[in-house]
């Protein structure tokens, strides 16, 4: 486990409550990846396998060609995807340098499914989420 990757998750508010021991075993299975400004993060409508946290920098949302958030460091994306089995529901960009720590769909589903409060939270962000880019 990097400690960088622990770290990270430890900042998005989602996790809060989650068990150290949980969250120790999902960082575990992170790893680091870093995106330069401009870059292509994930695109809309491809499948999505991996569940991002922002450990430094700053992510841009897009959705039909429009912006719909900004995300930065403590933050993360690509729940709606893993949790409803679905393909990506917008594009993200790299706004600036940015380096994420990323899951694969299972161990992600595991951890956040086994851990009831952490599944309601990301459950509430999915739905919150897919309201608003829907509107």
């Amino acid at each position: 486990m990097t400690v960088r990757a622990r770290d990270a998750l430890a900042q998005v508010p989602l996790f809060a409550g989650m068990p150290p021991r949980f969250l120790k075993r999902l960082a575990d299975k992170m790893d680091e990846q870093r995106f330069m400004e401009g870059a292509t993060i994930v695109r809309q409508g491809e499948p999505g396998d991996r569940y991002y946290a922002i450990a430094d920098g700053t992510v841009e949302v897009v959705k039909d060609g429009s912006r719909v958030a900004i995300h930065g460091r403590g933050e993360g994306f690509g729940e709606i995807a893993l949790l409803h089995g679905i393909t990506r529901t917008a594009s993200v960009f790299a706004v600036t340098t940015a380096t994420l720590t990323a899951i694969e769909r299972e161990p992600f589903l595991v951890a956040v499914t086994g851990h009831g409060q952490t599944h309601e939270r990301f459950e509430g962000v999915a739905s919150y989420r897919l309201a608003v880019d829907s509107s």
